[in-house]
């Protein structure tokens, strides 16, 4: 099922089952490195005010690459990316209530030209204003996805949703699951 609002598209089941369930295999597994990382609040000294990472790709760190990052390349096919800044995911311990981040853009994103890496292997600069934002959700949970205009995207498996890059927006936690696990794309078509 694919729904769009205010240049929000919400994308349902959007990986056959097979492919899935590796995924979602992998990021369950103890293969799956994750180093601390602190969310977007940085004027924030909340204790929940963190979150782990694991980059898969980010081209404003030169070109880092993750041993994993082949595993999305279904993603790029699917996406029909022209160009990649960043691919990362993020992964969020349990709380005992939901902690709303601020709302932002990702990290990276709020320059006007950035470099970026197209299909073909050629580093080029990109408008970022241009680009796109997508998430994709591993993990069922109660946490979810709220837009600046009040949209708001639950946290459904084998979701995909996407938006312009300079949409703000912010991640609230889960309450009912040890984790919600999301991976992040700031790519162009």
């Amino acid at each position: 099922m694919t729904t769009s609002t205010n240049q929000i598209t919400v994308v349902d089941n959007f990986l056959s089952t097979y492919d899935f369930l590796l995924l979602q295999k992998l990021f369950f597994s103890n293969q799956m490195s994750w180093e601390f990382g602190s969310k977007v609040d940085t004027t924030n000294d909340h204790l929940a005010n963190y979150q782990m990472v694991h980059i898969f790709l980010d081209y404003l760190d030169i070109c880092k690459v993750s041993p994993h990052a082949d595993k999305l390349n279904i993603f790029m096919e699917k996406l029909d990316v022209a160009a990649i800044l960043r691919i990362k995911a993020n992964l969020e311990g349990w709380k005992p209530e939901p902690y709303h981040s601020e709302f932002h853009v990702d990290n990276g994103v709020s320059q006007d030209t950035c470099i970026a890496r197209t299909a073909n292997n050629v580093y080029e600069n990109r408008t970022v204003k241009d680009g796109i934002t997508g998430i994709y959700y591993v993990n069922t949970c109660n946490g979810y996805t709220e837009f600046e205009d009040g949209t708001i995207v639950n946290s459904v498996e084998n979701r995909f949703v996407s938006f312009p890059a300079m949409t703000k927006h912010r991640g609230v936690s889960q309450t009912d699951t040890k984790a919600r696990i999301v991976i992040n794309f700031n790519y162009w078509k």
